[in-house]
């Protein structure tokens, strides 16, 4: 009813359902305007974001718009937080444990989890405090927080000793347990000669810093440490504990699932855990942090090589990149078919192929035969391909012949990671913020097609009539930049 009242005194508006806002834009053009606010987000890399440079980037895309309304759109879009009092947008790809952490170094002092709930409800404008167990959990994936104590967290900033200092002990500790068969408590690797009476080393931290350490296994709830490779206990190591659990999960799992399925009794550093499955020959790294156990395949070892085999061969004539589901498709054998039917079967198949040392996996889980040595990322040599043909296409139309053409099987995150990346290689031009052309085919021919096709979508002949001076003048500047006649 509000769109069609405007409509009716000569201010032409569509409604957004889902965003529950009103604009004047072409739905595509909105679409593409909310993609470009959240590649700026994200590109940041900061935890919080003023409100008012959102609202003046989203101006200068062409929306005008107030902190109120993008601030309302961006919880419903995005699931975003939003700091009233100090009206600033917490990113909302920024990892929860990288925003602890920051919090963390602020405080400048060891709290215990109970504390830092209040100081994070107070800090991030929260109704209650987070529960002790899910900041206990954020705090341990957090690189530059450490355990101090019991129930007792500090920032590496906030400990007694450099961080180097403390490490350097820490690695003096793991080799002396290189020959030790039997768990050890850490209070009794602290030599009280070692150390002035000043200065301060719990257990726990003791722990902490060597449980960091790929070779160190840790027990729950306790200060006891183990050395991996000569420990003879009756409990598993560490290696033994990830193969059981990975193999008997049946499927792909992420380092904190995998710590998560961890016996009551044992638990292991996230980051160690990631170092073991990067050197276990069960073990297959699918990407995004997610492993695979060999053995729940459920191929006979002759057909699986077979299979890899004639796939390496089609991928050496093919000479293009090609998707891991769409040469599983071009194979056509029931192998092949048993695999695309896989949880995951894809990646799996990719992660396989990569094995082989003439065979580059890149983004989209595309697969690329580089036998002369080249280093070509297939994601950037099928860019190539496309624009080659096409000189001039949006995201969305490369995200489309990527999928026909090459078997693309990933979202716009990494089609946009592959374009910065060919841009910065000089592969391709943004053009006036939309369109992408390859930089060696800047010809007239092209520019007289990028104006005759930016003129109708960029700026149609209606909003043209009704743009303000500013769109206009941008629009000015970008003809005479490219060299371009007025319609």
């Amino acid at each position: 009813m509000i769109s069609l009242a405007l409509d009716l005194v000569g201010h032409r508006t569509r409604w957004i359902e889902d965003d529950g806002a009103l604009t004047s834009l072409e739905p595509a053009s909105y679409e593409s305007l909310w993609a470009a606010l959240q590649r700026i987000v994200q590109e940041s890399e900061q935890e919080r974001l003023s409100l008012a440079g959102l609202v003046e980037r989203a101006r200068q895309l062409g929306w005008v718009t107030t902190r109120e309304e993008f601030a309302r759109i961006a919880r419903r879009r995005w699931k975003a937080q939003v700091l009233l009092e100090s009206h600033q947008l917490i990113n909302p790809w920024v990892s929860t444990s990288a925003l602890y952490a920051r919090v963390m170094k602020d405080i400048g002092e060891p709290v215990d989890a109970q504390t830092f709930g209040l100081v994070l409800m107070r800090e991030l404008e929260l109704e209650a405090p987070p529960e002790a167990r899910y900041i206990s959990q954020q705090l341990g994936q957090a690189e530059a927080v450490y355990y101090v104590d019991r129930g007792i967290y500090a920032h590496a900033n906030a400990l007694e000793l450099p961080l180097a200092e403390l490490e350097a002990i820490a690695l003096e500790r793991v080799e002396s347990l290189r020959h030790t068969s039997h768990a050890v408590s850490t209070a009794t690797l602290l030599d009280p000669q070692a150390f002035p009476k000043h200065i301060h080393i719990s257990p726990m931290l003791l722990r902490d810093l060597m449980g960091r350490h790929e070779r160190i296994q840790v027990f729950q709830s306790t200060d006891m440490v183990a050395h991996r490779d000569a420990f003879d206990g009756q409990r598993k190591t560490q290696l033994e504990h990830v193969e059981e659990i990975l193999r008997a999960a049946g499927c792909a799992l992420s380092c904190d699932e995998l710590c998560e399925r961890m016996p009551e009794h044992v638990s292991f550093h996230r980051g160690a855990v990631y170092a073991c499955l990067l050197e276990a020959r069960f073990a297959l790294k699918l990407g995004q942090g997610m492993f695979f156990h060999r053995a729940c395949i459920g191929l006979m070892p002759d057909f699986l090589e077979a299979l890899l085999t004639a796939s390496r061969e089609v991928l050496r004539a093919q000479g293009s990149p090609l998707g891991a589901g769409l040469l599983l498709e071009r194979m056509g054998t029931p192998a092949a078919a048993f695999l695309s039917a896989l949880p995951l079967g894809e990646r799996v198949f990719g992660a396989l192929l990569a094995e082989h040392p003439e065979v580059l996996k890149g983004a989209g889980h595309l697969l690329m035969w580089h036998e002369d040595g080249a280093h070509m990322r297939p994601g950037l040599a099928a860019l190539g391909e496309l624009l080659g043909e096409h000189v001039v296409m949006t995201p969305a139309q490369l995200m489309q012949g990527l999928e026909r053409e090459h078997g693309w099987a990933a979202g716009s995150g990494a089609l946009y990671y592959v374009l910065e990346l060919a841009e910065r290689a000089g592969l391709v031009e943004r053009v006036f913020g939309k369109w992408r052309v390859l930089a060696q085919a800047l010809e007239q021919d092209i520019f007289e097609a990028l104006h005759a096709r930016a003129k109708e979508n960029v700026f149609p002949a209606a909003s043209r009539e009704a743009a303000g001076e500013d769109e206009l003048e941008r629009w000015a500047r970008y003809q005479a930049r490219y060299g371009l006649h007025s319609p």
